[in-house]
């Protein structure tokens, strides 16, 4: 085997056995874990719901900031752009929220195979 192959393949070797261990660590996590999901997609799944929390208020201060008179084409167009904007980082925090959920070892389960199949997932 000339050298190059050699150390291809040794970076292949480490490279499978750090995803491996990787993958094992998370599986151990997941099963000892009070919430049946990995720490860091509890964070992700709070700081979601803290963005889902704090659109709701800039929504309602924009719709309080409201002008009493009839609003101006480019004022008009700002809140059209406003709207889309959260309307497009709502959606996507609420997708990140669906996502998470389908990473959580099912009904709470702390069985191995259960764990090792939910850190399959979210690898």
């Amino acid at each position: 085997m000339d050298p190059l192959s050699a150390l291809s393949l040794a970076g292949t070797v480490v490279q499978f056995e750090d995803f491996g261990s990787r993958l094992f660590s998370d599986a151990k996590k997941l099963y000892e874990s009070s919430t049946a999901a990995l720490t860091v997609n509890v964070q992700l799944e709070h700081y979601a719901s803290d963005l889902r929390a704090l659109l709701a208020k800039l929504r309602e201060s924009n719709d309080l900031s409201r002008p009493q008179q009839s609003p101006t084409p480019q004022e008009t167009s700002q809140k059209m752009s406003f709207e889309k904007i959260c309307d497009g980082v709502e959606k996507v925090a609420t997708h990140l929220v669906d996502r998470l959920d389908n990473l959580k070892s099912p009904d709470g389960k702390h069985k191995a195979w259960e764990s090792l199949q939910a850190a399959v997932k979210a690898a």
